[in-house]
């Protein structure tokens, strides 16, 4: 049975989201601010708690996403997924999905309203932070600081965050701090701006679960974002946020399982020389299946692993404590000027990678060189010196059970491999070697979408049943090729994020605007 990774859609738009009104994430009805069609709290969108956008669970055997046999989407026999005639799934009488035009057949329509939206609204207590915040009143009138108001939410609230920067050491959300399956913590942006967190965020005790973050940019840490080594604490959820310019992972998630991924941007880690061995986006020994733990509509570029030069990737399902990560998907994500590759599957099983887009990684000019330090020397794995774009680490362990569909891998520079150790689930995958992109996208390697004389091999030919209902939508204006500021720069890193035209559109949520795949499907992550 093949998984079928299905995008829902919603939230409203980006100008009308505003703090005390609806937002995309509804919790009029709910406290999780989640974006899923059922209203509930598993940030899916199917109903069955498993953590999945895309329906792929169901055990019935037939070919519908729900787990009966009645060929509708929900599990009940009616038409929606909870039972009530609104028409987005929750039970408050709205209609947050979209209201786009009908298709008319020709060109994709373009997504009106962001997915994953900030909103600061919830059936609980929210609490407001600012960068000048005082006091303990954490109201909307007089925001405290971002240190007081992570302090006192209880699960079903909300720490809104203003736009900003706040300067210090980063946040350390305390174990206390812990939401429940049906009433999730979110740590949301304010509607419309760009709070950045100097620092990084970190959730080291085994007892912080149930998370949200949403429109967050985290700079200059250790970790962009990250949980413990050792603790396992899943269930965690990263919606439009920044990871950029921190030493060691963007997002490191270890153990535990449970971890969404969506509209996220990972840059510029990995430079720690001592204490590094990292990847943008680090899935380290996690449990699940791939319907546990989704990574989508994601970019990752100009990634690093300083220390042992065998990582460096955008995106990595990697062994852990020697339990290799047992399940994860990768679908609709950009990953380009990477040291490591693309997508890497270091002594993993179970990974699942459909309609990405993957150009011009290995750029690490030590990669697979690995010192004889303590930690990297007493490596069993060894890395590649050409990593490439998708590599397999090995033909055994790393390929189990691993399904690759529909994606578009281009490498540029000699010897530098597509895909390595493809898998036997595979098909439609297009791979261009040794081309420096400027005949097959529109302006590499910012801008990522398909020119349409490159197109023949590209528009239409994925594997419809596949391929999400939307694609990434990914703005590359989000992106400068300014070089970027800040710690541990490398010498051929050459691009950059760029806040102020982020902080002009309303917010990372600004940055991804989906397009429905309509008609014959794309390879790759966006459609045409």
């Amino acid at each position: 049975m093949f998984l079928i990774i299905r995008l829902a859609v919603f939230a409203l738009l980006l100008t009308l989201v505003s703090c005390g009104t609806s937002g995309g994430s509804d919790t009029s009805d709910n406290t999780d601010s989640d974006t899923d069609a059922d209203g509930d709290s598993d940030g899916d969108s199917d109903g069955d708690g498993d953590g999945d956008t895309d329906g792929d669970s169901d055990t019935d055997g037939d070919s519908d996403s729900d787990s009966d046999t009645d060929g509708d989407s929900d599990t009940d026999g009616d038409s929606d997924t909870d039972g009530d005639s609104d028409t987005d799934g929750d039970s408050d009488g709205d209609s947050e999905t979209d209201t786009e035009d009908d298709d008319t057949g020709t060109e994709p329509e373009v997504e009106t309203f962001v997915r994953f939206a900030p909103s600061c609204e919830g059936s609980g207590t929210t609490y407001f932070a600012s960068p000048s915040g005082t006091g303990s009143t954490c109201s909307e009138d007089a925001p405290c600081s971002l240190e007081t108001a992570a302090s006192k939410p209880r699960p079903g609230d909300i720490v809104c965050l203003r736009g900003g920067r706040y300067e210090g050491k980063g946040l350390d959300i305390s174990g206390s701090i812990s939401g429940s399956n049906n009433n999730w913590i979110t740590f949301s942006a304010y509607p419309g701006e760009l709070p950045i967190v100097m620092g990084g965020i970190r959730m080291m005790q085994a007892s912080t679960t149930y998370l949200r973050f949403n429109g967050i940019a985290s700079i200059g840490g250790d970790s962009g974002f990250e949980n413990a080594l050792m603790n396992k604490n899943g269930n965690l959820h990263f919606y439009n946020c920044i990871a950029d310019m921190n030493t060691m992972n963007g997002l490191g998630l270890h153990g535990g399982k449970g971890f969404h991924v969506a509209q996220c941007i990972v840059a510029h880690t990995g430079s720690n020389e001592e204490y590094s061995w990292s990847s943008g986006i680090d899935f380290w020994g996690i449990q699940g299946t791939p319907a546990d733990n989704l990574v989508e509509s994601s970019v990752s570029f100009e990634n690093v692993d300083m220390e042992c030069h065998s990582d460096g990737s955008g995106f990595i399902t990697d062994v852990g404590n020697r339990s290799g990560t047992t399940g994860a998907s990768f679908v609709n994500n950009i990953g380009f000027r990477n040291g490591g590759s693309c997508i890497r599957v270091t002594a993993s099983s179970n990974t699942v990678a459909i309609n990405n887009t993957c150009f011009g990684n290995g750029l690490d000019p030590q990669a697979g060189i690995v010192p004889t330090n303590h930690r990297c020397g007493t490596m069993d794995i060894p890395p590649p010196t050409e990593p490439g774009e998708i590599y397999f680490n090995d033909n055994g362990e790393s390929i189990a059970g691993a399904r690759l569909y529909n994606n578009l891998a281009v490498s540029y520079g000699a010897g530098q491999p597509t895909i390595v150790n493809l898998p036997a689930e595979n098909g439609n995958n297009v791979e261009i070697e040794n081309n420096d992109g400027t005949t097959v996208f529109a302006a590499p390697p910012l801008d990522l979408r398909v020119l349409p004389d490159a197109g023949a091999e590209i528009y239409g030919k994925a594997k419809p049943e596949e391929a999400p209902e939307y694609d990434i939508g990914f703005d590359p204006k989000c992106l400068s090729d300014k070089p970027p500021t800040g710690q541990g720069l490398q010498p051929w890193w050459k691009y950059s994020i760029d806040y102020d035209y982020i902080e002009s559109i309303g917010g990372i949520v600004g940055c991804f605007n989906p397009r429905k795949r309509t008609n014959a499907t794309d390879i790759g992550a966006y459609a045409h």
